[in-house]
Formats: structure tokens, C-alpha cells, sequence
């Protein structure tokens, strides 16, 4: 695994890194290899309408429209399999739901980690207009 120019044992412990990443203005939604939540931060949820505790190691598909989750599944199935995230902000277009049931249009940028451990995908969120 190529070593970032950001390591995180440089200067940012946990409790920041935290911070960083909840204080973003777009939304960040992290799911583990079996599509379970396990980084939601406050920008996510005032888009989603949820609070961190309520999705937190919950399945992905309660963000998605139920016309969306199979199609979604396949789609981090073969990122999985292959390695390769081809979603960026300005080419991808997917729909969100809200806890109230509301659809709405998000612009996603989806990347692929892999740690020792598990696959991670990490979403980067913004309502589109």
C-alpha cells in the first residue's frame, strides 16, 4: 500500500481526526466490506436525517432508495472485487433517502481503502441542487 503524504501518527491523534472529519461541510458516510455504516459524520446527518447512533453499524441501504440497492450493491461488489472507484463528485449522480422517506439527488465521489483488516468504502457527499 502506497504511504500517503498524510500520516496519521504526524500530529493528528483519533479524537481529532474525529473532529476533522465531522466538522466537514460535505457529508461522510464510511461503510465496512459487509455495507455496514461506520462513519457517519454530522453533515451526513443533517442530510439524511439521522443521528450518527441511529445508523452506525446499520446496512447501507437504509440511505438508498429501494429502486437503487441492488444496483448500489453491484456496484461496491465489483470496487471490492477490482480495486478500481471510477465515482468522482462532478461525473456521479445517485439518490439519497431521508429518514422521512424522502428521495432526494446527491453528487457522490467514492473511494476504496484496504486496511490489514477489511475493505472500506468512504463517500463524500452533496445534495444536488
Amino acid at each position: 500500500m502506497p504511504k500517503s503524504d498524510l500520516d496519521a501518527t504526524d500530529g493528528l491523534d483519533a479524537a481529532t481526526l474525529v473532529a476533522v472529519v465531522d466538522t466537514a461541510p460535505d457529508a461522510i458516510v464510511v461503510v465496512d466490506a459487509e455495507y455496514r455504516i461506520v462513519v457517519f459524520n454530522a453533515a451526513a446527518g443533517r442530510m439524511f436525517g439521522y443521528r450518527a447512533k441511529d445508523v452506525l453499524q446499520q446496512p447501507l441501504w437504509r440511505l438508498l432508495p429501494p429502486s437503487a440497492r441492488s444496483r448500489h450493491d453491484r456496484t461496491l461488489d465489483l470496487y471490492g472485487a477490482t480495486g478500481v472507484t471510477a465515482r468522482h463528485m462532478a461525473s456521479s449522480q445517485v439518490m439519497g433517502r431521508r429518514a422521512d422517506g424522502h428521495e432526494f439527488p446527491v453528487e457522490a465521489s467514492i473511494s476504496r481503502t484496504q486496511t490489514a483488516e477489511s475493505i472500506f468504502f468512504t463517500a463524500i457527499l452533496r445534495e444536488r441542487p
